[in-house]
C-alpha cells in the first residue's frame, strides 16, 4: 500500500512557507515571514492523543504572525487527506476546537483534498437546532483539479507543484508499476530543471521516492535509468548528501510515528537504526510501524535473532 502520510508530513515540516504559498497564497501574504513561525507538532500530538481516534492523520500545527501591523499570533492546522472520509468536516472541526481550547488562540484550519473521488469536496461543518447555529468553513485544495487544470505542474519552481503532481500520478498508477516508474523518473529528472536549492532538491528526491514506491524489479529499472541517465550527462544524479537525507529522512519519520504510536519508545533504537543503509529495508520498518503490536516484532526486521 502506498505511504503517502510520511512524504507529505515531511514536506509540511520543511517547505510550510512554500506550501502556503502554493495552495492557500492569501494566507501566505497575510503572515510575517521575516519572524520566525513555530510547528507545534509535538503539542498536537498531545491533544489528539488526549482524544484518541484510533487512525492516523497527517497535519501539521504552526504559530505565525501576522502583517497588520497587529502584535498578533495565531496558529494554522493544516490536513492532508488522501482517502474520502465520512466524518472528515466533523473530526476537522473537533480538532479545531481541541487546539483552541490547549492555546486559546484564533485557530485556521486547511485541508488538502488529496483523494481521487471527483465529487467529494466537504468544506464545512454545521448544525443547527432551536435557533442555536454551530458553523465552521474551511478552505479547502483538490489536487485533481490542480492537476486537471494547470500545464506547468512540471516545470513550477514551487516544490508542491512536482509534488502535486507526484501524489496525482501514483494513484493513477496504482495498477500499472511500467507507468509508476517512467513518471518517477521523469519527475524526479525535472527536479535539476526548476531551479530550487539542493536542501529542496534532496526534499522532493526522498518524498518522491517515498510516495512513487515500486515492486523490487520495477525499482530495479528506476536505478538503471538513473544510471544511465549519470553517464550521459555525465553528472551525479543522486549524491551522497541526498541518499544520506533520504536515510535520515525516513528513520526520522520512522521515529516520530514510533512516538505516536508506542507513547515515546524507539529513540532506543535510533542508533541501530542509523547503522542501515539499505533504503527498502527502512521503507519495509516504516510501513511496519503502522500494523506491528510491538517494537519487538518490528525490530526482527533489522535484528533478526
Amino acid at each position: 500500500m502506498t505511504d503517502f502520510d510520511s512524504p507529505w508530513k515531511e514536506a509540511l515540516t520543511l517547505l510550510f512557507e512554500r506550501f502556503l504559498a502554493y495552495y492557500f497564497p492569501t494566507a501566505h501574504r497575510g503572515i510575517d515571514w521575516t519572524r520566525q513561525f513555530e510547528s507545534l507538532d509535538k503539542e498536537l500530538q498531545q491533544v489528539l492523543r488526549d482524544a484518541e481516534s484510533g487512525r492516523r492523520v497527517v497535519d501539521h500545527l504552526v504559530k505565525v504572525w501576522l502583517t497588520d501591523g497587529t502584535e498578533e499570533w495565531l496558529l494554522i492546522h493544516v490536513e492532508v487527506q488522501a482517502q474520502p472520509e465520512a466524518d472528515f468536516a466533523t473530526r476537522l472541526y473537533a480538532c479545531n476546537y481541541r487546539i483552541f481550547d490547549r492555546f486559546q488562540r484564533p485557530v485556521v484550519t486547511f485541508a488538502i483534498l488529496a483523494d481521487d473521488r471527483e465529487n467529494w469536496r466537504p468544506s464545512c461543518y454545521e448544525y443547527e437546532i432551536w435557533g442555536f447555529r454551530v458553523r465552521m468553513a474551511f478552505p479547502t485544495v483538490k489536487l485533481l483539479d490542480i492537476v486537471n487544470s494547470r500545464t506547468d505542474l512540471e516545470i513550477d519552481a514551487n516544490p508542491f507543484a512536482v509534488l502535486t503532481l507526484a501524489h496525482v500520478r501514483t494513484q493513477e498508477t496504482r495498477n500499472d508499476p511500467e507507468a509508476r516508474r517512467a513518471w518517477k523518473f521523469r519527475l524526479i529528472k525535472s527536479l535539476y530543471q526548476r531551479g530550487l536549492s539542493p536542501d529542496a532538491v534532496r526534499t522532493l528526491f526522498r518524498c518522491i521516492d517515498w510516495m512513487m514506491d515500486l515492486p523490487k524489479e520495477a525499482e530495479d529499472m528506476f536505478w538503471d535509468d538513473v544510471t544511465q541517465f549519470e553517464k550521459e550527462n555525465q553528472m551525479p544524479f543522486i549524491d551522497v548528501a541526498t541518499r544520506k537525507g533520504m536515510e535520515k529522512g525516513i528513520i526520522e519519520s520512522i521515529l516520530m510515528d514510533w512516538d505516536y504510536k508506542f507513547e515515546g519508545g524507539g529513540n532506543e533504537y535510533r542508533e541501530e537504526l542509523q547503522e542501515i543503509t539499505d533504503l527498502e529495508l527502512l521503507r519495509k520498518i516504516l510501513r511496519a510501524g503502522k500494523t506491528a503490536g510491538s517494537l519487538e516484532v518490528i525490530r526482527k526486521l533489522w535484528k533478526p535473532q
